[in-house]
């Protein structure tokens, strides 16, 4: 359809077409790709605002992964990234585009040439709002005092940066960067020996770095022993916190001292007693009434009657939005006071519930249906179980939530709780499913769905909010640990 001789796409102003394409999904941005010269800068800007960078394949130095990695897949892990960097340096319109770069540093032995060719094609990002550098059990490369000045000196409006905590050793640098988002990666999960010598190492660089940020640092990740040494001026000026506990101490801090926080992610190790916990909200379960976003890992669990105390610290935050909640080791029956807290959240939009069972019952699951709020848009639900009961409507739960657009699931594999099929057709809104390692895009044509191909292991295994599109969603998986399968119940 023409009006006069101008298409009517072209009447449009580009920043109304730039907000509809802004709910569309990745599929349909990259066909925008090859329409027209309007759609093709639209989508672009959107497809490519995310750039992940691997060196060497990731798969191999972790061990994980569904498969065995090929020859190829290896080769191609080592040409590809520089390939892109080059497009970076040599196209500055292509250059702008980007503003959140992930590398994975998986590559043992890397050309000095290439990691050049990496901090030149920083120095071009001048758009760049946050830089990555994914950290795991053993670090195969650190970024290089070049790349991390080039960061300081190039991109004034970096945000937010994820860096390994021995990059501490390039202080200045760090305190150069404007970002108000700092995340220093801990070693990993269970290495609280290494954890300790290696923070004491960087102690004082730390608490410089945090000094100066003074007035500007709004979100902060951080280990267990960094909460000792971190300033009460800092804590309470915190909007967004993640730290792992592994010292009693410590937990009465976060509820005494920051006050404003928004988005909290607290994980409970095994060395805290889970009454420790509850203790310190029980003092005031009205503490950081601002919170939006809430995830807990407890590790070990928290019994019936000790449940108490969270339940009445979740039904306390009217503006939550988002909780996760981790609790693998309790049922569905002995989280009971903590659901009927969940349920009484009003604004509840996006939500996370892990269980076990040794035989999941249809009366556990029909009081589970009755409690998730019919707010939520996203769920995720992780179920571990010998056996299923038997006469239930498993699907009555996702049926149940009308406005439900992504839902994960990991469930025993080999006796599901419900197929990826079954669950995109009951659930109308859905738009991405999960089931354990395989995510799937739902396009519905009428009463029809189909599923566009599953995610490859990379982007898996480090998934980001743009591959989302929502970052509640990247948000509710994140720290999850997925279940690698050969095949889901689509099928390839």
């Amino acid at each position: 359809m023409e009006l006069g001789t101008i298409r009517w796409t072209d009447r449009l102003p580009p920043e109304v077409w730039q907000i509809v394409l802004s709910f569309t999904t990745f599929g349909t941005n990259r066909n925008c790709l090859s329409v027209s010269k309007l759609f093709h800068n639209l989508a672009a800007r959107m497809l490519f605002s995310s750039l992940r960078i691997q060196f060497g394949s990731w798969r191999i130095a972790l061990r994980c992964g569904p498969g065995k990695p090929s020859a190829e897949e290896s080769f191609t892990n080592v040409c590809k990234p520089y390939d892109v960097l080059l497009r970076v340096i040599n196209d500055p319109v292509f250059a702008s585009y980007i503003k959140h770069v992930d590398i994975l540093p998986f590559g043992r032995m890397v050309a000095e040439s290439k990691i050049g060719t990496l901090t030149q094609a920083v120095s071009a990002m001048y758009n760049l709002r946050s830089f990555t550098w994914h950290n795991w059990n053993q670090v195969y490369m650190f970024p290089s005092s070049q790349l991390l000045e080039t960061l300081a000196s190039k991109c004034g409006h970096l945000r937010e940066y994820k860096l390994p905590f021995q990059s501490l050793h390039m202080l200045h640098a760090l305190q150069s960067m404007p970002a108000t988002d700092i995340y220093l990666c801990r070693y990993d999960r269970g290495a609280s020996e290494f954890e300790e010598e290696l923070y004491d190492a960087h102690r004082e660089s730390f608490v410089s770095l945090l000094e100066a940020r003074r007035g500007s640092l709004a979100q902060l990740s951080l280990s267990s022993p960094g909460i000792r040494d971190c300033p009460t001026y800092i804590l309470q000026d915190l909007t967004h916190l993640t730290i792992c506990i592994d010292e009693e101490r410590n937990i009465a801090v976060i509820f005494r001292h920051c006050t404003r926080l928004e988005a909290l992610f607290l994980e409970i190790t095994k060395d805290i007693p889970h009454t420790v916990f509850t203790a310190a909200i029980a003092e005031d379960p009205s503490a950081l009434p601002l919170l939006t976003h809430l995830k807990v890992f407890l590790s070990p669990g928290c019994n019936r009657v000790d449940s108490w105390p969270i339940a009445n610290f979740i039904r306390s935050k009217k503006k939550l939005r988002c909780l996760d909640y981790v609790d693998k080791f309790n049922s569905i029956m002995q989280q009971s006071r903590v659901l009927s807290a969940i349920k009484s959240l009003s604004t509840l939009e996006v939500l996370g519930l892990s269980f076990t069972q040794e035989i999941l019952e249809p009366i556990e699951w029909t009081f589970l249906t009755r409690t998730i709020p019919r707010t939520v848009t996203a769920l995720r639900l992780s179920v571990d179980y010998d056996d299923l009961g038997r006469h239930c409507e498993w699907i009555d739960l996702w049926a149940s939530l009308p406005r439900l657009s992504f839902a994960h699931v990991a469930d025993l594999r080999f006796h599901p709780i419900v197929g990826t099929r079954a669950l995109a057709a009951a659930a109308k809104s859905l738009r991405l499913v999960g089931h354990h390692s395989y995510f799937r895009e739902v396009y519905r044509t009428g009463d029809k769905v189909t599923f566009s191909k599953p995610w490859s292991p990379t982007k898996v295994k480090f998934r980001m909010a743009a591959e989302f599109g929502c970052d509640d969603w990247e948000w509710l998986m994140r720290d999850h640990r997925l279940q690698w399968i050969l095949r889901d119940s689509v099928g390839h």
